[in-house]
């Protein structure tokens, strides 16, 4: 029996990691990554994307269609999407019932740089990119506090040797920025713990019960990692800070114990920071107003 699709992701993201480099980590990955129909490629497609330069993709039929090919011996870059399939089944009381159940499916598609279009497409296409592009960026240019302060997060900042977000009292606990090797290390655990705080109820409604070692607690970590790492690109901090090898290595034997986890983290990861632009922006707007 041939490998599943999770786990023909799985190993090619784990191949990927295997230089010491998380795709949360590359600079790839912090660029919006379209389909010439200007769909973004988000969760686990923006992983699977992030180890190549190009940011616009096609299918071989739309490359067709664009009046194109693709160039000799270039191979398509594997992404996923979920097809949905309605089961009939019977309850209990003998009744019928249809349940749906997602099945997880891949295609191939092929960069801008794979292929040979007419110039006035390519072109055409840059265009459209760059509009779509700053409509997905949607996180305001502000400073760093400033943000912060937007979001309307608690935090108790404290001489420490421990930053955590508490759920019952729905605050974040933070040491100086003194403690701190550099003020992007001290941001970048900031951002980290923030990601935990809007997976309360309130917000984004994650389950955040999970202990040390199970499948919950690395999912919710994974979350807070790569949004932390995204919000770091945003405001130009380094995202290097963690990059050992056993930081590399213990994400990859996570993703090996709970191949699901790398599914779900980076959707997950999607949502909060969706979350955060949308709360930030939504407030932004408020206070110009009344101003």
């Amino acid at each position: 029996m041939g490998k599943s699709v999770r786990e023909i992701v799985v190993s090619e993201l784990l191949e990927s990691m295997k230089d010491g480099v998380v795709p949360w980590h590359k600079p790839w990955f912090h660029l919006t990554k379209l389909n010439v129909r200007g769909t973004c490629y988000r969760g686990v497609n923006r992983m699977l994307l992030s180890r190549y330069d190009d940011v616009l993709y096609m299918t071989f039929k739309q490359c067709g269609e664009l009046g194109g090919k693709v160039k000799k011996d270039e191979k398509g870059k594997m992404v996923v999407f979920w097809k949905i399939n309605k089961i009939e089944t019977r309850n209990e009381k003998g009744e019928t019932e249809i349940k749906t159940v997602p099945i997880l499916r891949y295609y191939k598609v092929w960069g801008l740089s794979q292929v040979e279009l007419p110039e006035k497409v390519t072109d055409k296409l840059k265009a459209k990119y760059e509009t779509e592009r700053k409509k997905a960026e949607t996180l305001p240019d502000s400073t760093i506090e400033e943000f912060l302060k937007m979001t309307g997060v608690k935090v108790n900042r404290i001489e420490s040797d421990s930053a955590h977000y508490t759920p019952s009292s729905d605050s974040i606990t933070m040491p100086l920025i003194t403690q701190f090797k550099t003020p992007d290390a001290y941001y970048k655990t900031h951002f980290h713990e923030l990601t935990h705080w809007t997976g309360h109820e309130s917000r984004c409604n994650r389950d955040l019960s999970g202990r040390f070692g199970s499948e919950k607690y690395a999912k919710e970590e994974l979350t807070a990692e790569i949004a932390s790492s995204m919000l770091c690109y945003h405001f130009n901090l380094d995202t290097q800070i963690e990059m050992t090898a056993s930081y590399c290595d213990d994400w990859m034997q996570a993703i090996r114990d709970h191949n699901n986890i790398i599914f779900s983290a980076s959707r997950q990861s999607e949502e909060a920071i969706k979350w955060l632009s949308e709360k930030v922006l939504t407030d932004e707007q408020t206070e110009k107003k009344a101003s």
